[in-house]
This record gives C-alpha cells, structure tokens and sequence, in this order.
C-alpha cells in the first residue's frame, strides 16, 4: 500500500546523501539564481496574468533540471532517515 512512496522517499534521501559536496554547491548557486529570476520577472509584471507568464518558465526550469533545494532537502533527508 504505501510501497511505491516508500521506495521513492528513501530512494531520494540516498542521493541527496551522498551528492558531492561540490556539486551541491553548484547546483544551489544555480536553483537560488533562478528563484531570484522568478521573484525578478513577478515582480515587473503588471497584472495577474503576466505575473503567473513570466514566473512559469523559471519554475519549469528549476523542477525540470534536479536543483537542489535546501527546503525541500530538509523534508527529504529526515523523512529517509524515519523511513529508512
């Protein structure tokens, strides 16, 4: 019943684990860069619609390229450790 989300979650806490202290680093340089570029374009936009326009491609981004994410890593790895 819960194996297929069970799988996933330790599976992920694995890899952040053991991720290359480098290539973290790098990785949360680039994510905080696009965070800041989706603050920058919601915030030049006037109305709702150019906001929701101009924030849609750098969370596309973000989520399809594996950033990391230290918010979201310190929801994965303690749940991984409780799971694992």
């Amino acid at each position: 019943k819960t194996e297929p989300w069970l799988s996933y979650v330790r599976g992920t806490a694995v890899t952040k684990i053991n991720l290359d202290p480098d290539v973290a680093f790098i990785r949360s340089i680039a994510a905080n860069a696009l965070v800041c570029t989706c603050l920058m374009l919601g915030q030049s936009a006037r109305d709702m619609l150019g906001k929701l326009a101009a924030m849609w491609f750098p969370i596309l981004v973000f989520a399809a390229t594996g950033f990391e994410h230290s918010i979201a890593n310190m929801a994965y790895v303690p749940l991984g450790l409780m799971y694992g």
